[in-house]
């Protein structure tokens, strides 16, 4: 009688399937060496065979800490693809064209990973980890576009009126990963907290710029996950944000 529990609570710790593929496979099924450093032409066929291997398989994409895939999965977000930022000999123009993308691969990123058709998400953790990589992204644009606007070379003063767009990119990445974070049933509490920590860190260094418009939205979406969380952690980071917007 003593044991069954045990073995219960066992039971219970045991991680999730973990269908996915070894590197080896995605390579074979056109996916890029994760090995180097990827371009964003890299991007574009590795983008494409998550495509290809989510309609045959929708459990076979690569996982997040998985003993099989998890390198691939860290190379899809690492920020060793966008080292082409601290070069010296590119220039802020090719820099700033070839972040851009990067917007649009973490939004294919989240695509191909979010089921549409479930309430339930089975990479949940996946992601917390993609959403992640989009606040690292628009970080680096406005990283990028403070030294465009400080620059004085002619080449970059038509890149100067970009300014307000990247300024609406990071909102627009904010909003969409807050509006996320309201879906407390889908994702682990741990996770959210650890979200909730990068998004209180990051709204806290780019707070000073923000319009009121923008303070506004995410005071009611920091609003929204007050109300939809358990999260005592979650409770206070985001109250006092709010109290400082």
């Amino acid at each position: 009688m003593i044991a069954l529990p045990v073995l219960l609570g066992s039971c219970e710790k045991q991680k999730e399937p973990d269908y996915s593929y070894k590197t080896d496979e995605y390579i074979k099924s056109g996916m890029p060496d994760p090995s180097k450093t990827w371009n964003n032409q890299d991007f574009f066929h590795a983008i494409s065979t998550l495509d290809k291997i989510k309609a045959k398989d929708s459990l076979a994409l690569p996982r997040y800490n998985s003993k099989k895939s998890g390198t691939l999965f860290q190379h899809l977000i690492s920020e060793d693809n966008l080292s082409f930022l601290n070069s010296d000999t590119i220039s802020l123009q090719e820099k700033a064209f070839r972040i851009q993308a990067f917007l649009g691969i973490q939004s294919d990123l989240s695509r191909i990973y979010t089921d549409i058709y479930s309430r339930e998400q089975y990479y949940k953790k996946e992601l917390i980890q993609i959403y992640l990589f989009g606040i690292r992204i628009t970080q680096k644009m406005l990283d990028l576009a403070y030294k465009i606007n400080a620059s004085d070379d002619v080449n970059d003063r038509s890149l100067k009126s970009a300014f307000p767009t990247i300024q609406y990119a990071y909102l627009t990445m904010m909003s969409y990963v807050l509006g996320n974070q309201k879906n407390t049933s889908i994702f682990d509490e741990g996770d959210l907290e650890a979200l909730s920590d990068s998004v209180y860190i990051s709204l806290e260094k780019n707070m000073p710029w923000f319009d009121e418009m923008g303070k506004k939205m995410l005071k009611q979406e920091l609003q929204s996950v007050i109300d939809s969380t358990s999260s005592i952690k979650i409770k206070n980071e985001y109250a006092d944000l709010i109290h400082r917007l």
